[in-house]
């Protein structure tokens, strides 16, 4: 199992290892830890609530599930 999740991590570094990935390696790692303020764009709640009747929609058999309150974050 180990090695398995050591290759893995060797391979997507070896993939990763490109000029291009790279050359945005120093504003990835900036953006993770110092974030753009103001926002470039505002939270949009109207969008939460249609991915969510999307999601519903496409998923009949969960309705149940996601209509009740213990899962709040549906």
């Amino acid at each position: 199992m180990w090695g398995v999740a050591l290759l893995t991590l060797v391979g997507l570094l070896w993939a990763s290892a490109n000029a291009e990935a790279l050359h945005a390696l120093p504003s990835f790692v900036k953006g993770l830890f110092i974030p753009e303020l103001p926002m470039p764009r505002p939270w949009d709640r109207g969008l939460a609530t249609a991915d969510r009747s999307a999601f519903r929609s496409r998923f009949p058999h969960l309705r149940k599930l996601l209509s009740s309150r213990s899962v709040w974050f549906f």
